[in-house]
Order: structure tokens, then sequence, then C-alpha cells
């Protein structure tokens, strides 16, 4: 993760999620999260076989609507919108397949409230910013790391998580790493962690 980018070498792709959502990279899937709470993103694999468009045809589950064939950067992909549920409340998602190569499929599900589009331009941008890298531009991405530094004299939250690059949650993620409630303060001389890259 880069600030708002989630990166995997490994598998060689990347993509930028919207301003004011938080990445939480998980085993199997990643989420980003509105800080506003009112949209989710997931990311994952996709187990589809043959057209993708069809998929959504002919899915049981899910009755999906305006169903379309869309380029994501020279991939096949397909998207269409349906209602579901995210954490037992009401949504309406649209879920954006991604043929990666022969045998991957990624997808990403975007939920928001019913009724509220207030992120599909946000959404549609992240959908186009995922994008293959190449081998060299995998290699060129060196993994974060976790520094112990002393708090001196005159450090704050503020201060000791702008170290952690251009992140806007890096408040966020210093206090979370360092085990620090909202008002609690390092001390000069104490060692706190950092993330850098």
């Amino acid at each position: 993760m880069r600030g708002r980018t989630f990166i995997h070498p490994a598998l060689q792709f990347k993509f930028e999620v919207p301003r004011g959502f938080q990445i939480i990279n998980q085993p199997n899937q990643v989420l980003a999260q509105a800080k506003e709470g009112d949209g989710l993103i997931a990311f994952n694999r996709a187990r589809v076989e043959g057209s993708l468009r069809d998929w959504f045809l002919d899915h049981t589950k899910a009755q999906f609507e305006d169903v379309e064939k869309i380029d994501v950067n020279g991939m096949e992909g397909a998207t269409g919108v349906t209602q579901g549920a995210v954490n037992g409340e009401k949504a309406d998602l649209r879920v954006v397949l991604i043929r990666f190569d022969r045998k991957t499929v990624y997808q990403f599900i975007f939920a928001t409230p019913p009724g509220r589009d207030r992120y599909a331009r946000a959404f549609r941008e992240t959908t186009y910013s995922f994008h293959k890298l190449s081998r060299s531009e995998a290699s060129g991405f060196e993994p974060e790391r976790v520094e112990v530094v002393t708090v001196r004299q005159g450090d704050t939250v503020e201060s000791l998580a702008r170290q952690m690059g251009d992140d806007e949650f890096a408040e966020e993620r210093f206090r979370l790493l360092n085990g620090l409630d909202e008002g609690d303060r390092p001390r000069p001389g104490e060692k706190v962690k950092i993330i850098a890259s």
C-alpha cells in the first residue's frame, strides 16, 4: 500500500481507491472503507468461466441490471448492478469483473446505501485505475517496513505520522501501530514504531 494505491508486485497489478477511503489488506481480499462509513470497496479473485457478460446474465443468486461489457486498460471487463446487503444493511452494489489473463478474473464490488450514488465517479476511476505492472515496474516496489524511532522533545503524533509518507490515514495507522488511543501522546525518550518505505 502506498497511501491510496494498492500494489501487488508478485501478482503484477495495482489500483487506486478514492480519496477518503482507507485500505485494509486481508488474506483473501482487499477492502477500502470510506471515512464516513457510507462506501465500501471489496477487491478479490473471482471464479468465472466463459464470458464475463454471461456470468452476470446467468447469475442465479442475484438479479443484475445495466449489464455491459467494458474495456479496462486493454483487459476484457463487464459490469452490472444489483441490490444486496453489507453487514446486514441493504446496499446498492456494482460488480466489476476484469479478465487479467486466461486463468485469472478479478472483481471489484462497490457498495453504497440504497439510492446514494455520491461515489459513482470515484468508483469508476478506481475501476479504470486497475492495470497490469510490467516486470520492471513490479520489481521497483520495495515492501514497507516497520522502524523503531525515539521520540524527541517537541514530537507529536502528527509529526511522527508525517514520517510515514503521504497517507491521509497516517495518524490513524500510527496510533494503531503504537496502541495509542485518541488523546494519548508519545513522551520524549519513548520508542515508537513508524512505517517506512
